[in-house]
């Protein structure tokens, strides 16, 4: 299964346009936390996910908008009802077009040792994406998606390798473990 970043890198390549969209605020009740991401290409058409429904269709919308100007922004949404919905939280959202850049090869790349992407997110340097070898000091955010969150004015994503289960016997718990963990 390809992930966002796959895809994204595969759109790069064919100098397909399209956005990165990712949650980089969550506050009170929201359906996707810190951390989560999807990519939007022309046509609307997504790789992942930041929440589903009504807020998803706005970010897509906003994405679709967004892509000529070939510049990150910032949205934000209130899921009240002037969106039809009932949740009350507050999103925050970063939008940044999709380049053929060094970091979304790394990003994209299977790898086995620890790297770690770094988002800025201040008006400044908004969207422009380092990499770190170790994990960054003070992560905070109640709600976050794994170990991503925010520190300072950077969105911090670890990329490591898939994650590996070592089985011993195949017995019958084993079966059905394995294929618990292969989900």
């Amino acid at each position: 299964m390809e992930t966002v970043y796959q895809k994204a890198h595969t759109l790069a390549e064919a100098q397909q346009p399209a956005m990165l969209c990712h949650v980089i605020g969550a506050r009170g009740h929201t359906p996707q936390v810190v951390g989560a991401r999807m990519l939007v290409d022309q046509s609307g058409l997504v790789a992942g996910t930041v929440g589903g429904g009504r807020v998803e269709y706005e970010v897509i919308q906003h994405a679709v908008a967004w892509l000529s100007s070939s510049e990150p922004t910032r949205l934000e949404l209130a899921l009240g009802a002037e969106l039809g919905m009932c949740c009350g939280g507050v999103m925050e959202f970063l939008l940044a077009p999709v380049r053929h850049d060094p970091w979304l090869a790394a990003a994209a790349a299977p790898t086995e040792t620890e790297a770690w992407l770094g988002t800025a997110l201040g008006a400044a340097d908004l969207g422009l994406r380092t990499l770190s070898a170790t994990a960054p000091d003070g992560i905070c955010g109640q709600r976050r998606l794994g170990d991503a969150g925010v520190s300072g004015d950077t969105l911090w994503e670890p990329l490591r390798a898939r994650r590996r289960v070592f089985l011993f016997g195949a017995g019958h718990v084993a079966g059905p473990t394995a294929s618990i963990c292969a989900l």
